[in-house]
């Protein structure tokens, strides 16, 4: 995704500074702060929603325009080198997996009353990276040790269950999928 985040830099920069002036994330020192995450959950889910306006890769109403994302992310993002990039978005723009349901529980907590349509912001954040880790040949992987523990931990459901008990607060939470 870091191509997604480099090709549209100035896009991604421009909105994420329009919605920080918006949510104004406070205490970005405290980083055990609860509040300044969901800010800043809020801020990413709002900017990855205006760069995906920019590009022309949603609906109106903030739904994904799927041809649109389809050609976007294997023609300019992957330059139709990954094959599969192809299942990935398959995956996250037709099937629209269920797989990933308590990932956008995490996701999305705290951010209930945000002005943005997370559509994007799951599509981008949830289902394409895991779904690319998911068929990413090894080789292709960074060996890095924090994303190594990253996706061990995605991976992990009781983890996943955990993290929503911490920062949800409330795991009952029913997040509207399709909003």
């Amino acid at each position: 995704m870091k191509n997604f985040s480099l090709l549209n830099q100035k896009s991604r920069d421009r909105c994420t500074q329009e919605f920080i002036d918006i949510y104004n994330p406070d205490n970005e020192d405290d980083m055990n702060n609860l509040s300044f995450y969901n800010a800043m959950r809020k801020v990413t889910m709002c900017a990855t929603e205006c760069v995906f306006k920019e590009a022309n890769l949603l609906e109106l109403d903030g739904t994904l325009k799927e041809k649109a994302v389809e050609d976007y992310f294997i023609r300019i993002l992957f330059n139709n080198d990954w094959t599969f990039a192809q299942t990935a978005l398959n995956i996250c723009l037709k099937e629209r997996s269920e797989s990933y349901e308590k990932e956008n529980q995490l996701l999305l907590c705290g951010t209930e009353d945000s002005m943005c349509n997370h559509e994007s912001f799951s599509f981008l954040f949830v289902c394409l990276v895991l779904e690319i880790e998911k068929e990413c040949p090894d080789t292709m992987k960074t060996q890095d040790s924090i994303c190594i523990d990253f996706f061990k931990d995605v991976k992990n459901e009781s983890f996943i269950e955990n993290q929503i008990q911490i920062y949800c607060n409330d795991s009952s939470i029913d997040y509207d999928m399709e909003r």
